[in-house]
């Protein structure tokens, strides 16, 4: 009877494993603790996207704690620039699971972590994924109840784009916004989606700085927002003032490594979205976070 107890009760947990993991209706999504860097998942029954995947393989753990263990396919994987601390841990997720879909923004960058990268997505090219470059105007549908609109970049950035001089991680916080002109670096390059889920919606910003921002408030495609993925680990280079007023974040989710050599995020960006009655969560502080939404309200996990 010892043994039918044991057999039971295993069957038991298994199975209420298997129920917690099971497709349902509402919208996961996982903001990866991954140190410095950005690695963002999100599901919808059977469709899983990643939005980037860190500097290295910490993002394996996250997908393997937070996707289904028996499903080893991610159907689109976004990488929102060039930047290591974005694609550096994709090479990894490219060995260990599929796809049906590749997205960058066609910029290049003269590093090993980059060259690693295009080597991977040209293997998974061969093995017949699908690789696009996506702009502004651009969107995805998941099932009948998600759009993934793309806000940014514009379409100016082609392919042969080498950011290599631009600026990206560094000390970018002592730079002024100019509010007349977009330079398109790495950074005002990355790919920005809306994620829309019946009432909710989620704004993912990459590494967007002020001026990107203001582009995009410029041509009338931001309104406000209940998660925003807070541009550049909360650098004071993005988070505008002008762009906080318009989008009013109900959840902020600041993507940064503990005791980081950049001093992400800043003090005045937290207190910003403080002011803005933005609820703060932070990776660095509180590790992996995990939120889901039925698309009438969100809570988290």
């Amino acid at each position: 009877m010892k043994y039918v107890y044991y057999f039971t009760t295993a069957v038991v947990v298994l199975c209420g494993y298997l129920l917690q993991q099971w497709p349902s209706d509402v919208l996961d999504i996982v903001f990866c603790d991954v140190g410095q860097g950005d690695a963002i998942v999100f599901s919808y029954q059977s469709t899983q996207v990643l939005v980037d995947g860190g500097r290295d393989e910490k993002v394996l753990t996250c997908l393997g704690k937070n996707l289904p263990f028996w499903d080893k396919k991610l159907e689109v994987v976004v990488a929102t620039h060039p930047d290591a601390d974005h694609i550096g841990g994709l090479t990894s997720v490219f060995e260990q699971y599929s796809s049906n879909l590749i997205i960058t923004n066609g910029a290049e960058k003269q590093t090993t972590d980059f060259s690693d990268f295009k080597s991977s997505v040209s293997r998974k090219s061969q093995a017949k994924t699908t690789v696009l470059q996506l702009h502004q105007g651009d969107s995805l549908s998941i099932g009948h109840d998600i759009t993934v609109s793309v806000l940014s970049p514009q379409e100016l950035l082609s392919q042969n784009t080498d950011t290599q001089n631009s600026s990206t991680e560094t000390q970018l916080w002592d730079k002024q916004p100019k509010s007349n002109s977009l330079d398109i670096t790495s950074n005002n390059g990355s790919i920005v989606l809306l994620v829309e889920y019946k009432k909710y919606s989620m704004l993912l910003t990459g590494d967007l700085e002020s001026e990107g921002e203001l582009a995009l408030l410029h041509h009338g495609l931001v309104t406000d927002v209940d998660i925003l993925k807070v541009g550049h680990h909360g650098s004071k280079s993005s988070t505008s003032q002008p762009f906080l007023r318009k989008v009013r974040p109900e959840v902020s989710v600041i993507s940064s490594g503990k005791n980081n050599a950049y001093h992400h995020p800043a003090p005045e960006i937290v207190q910003l979205l403080s002011q803005y009655h933005s609820q703060i969560y932070r990776t660095d502080e509180q590790g992996t976070l995990h939120f889901r939404t039925d698309g009438e309200k969100i809570w988290l996990y």
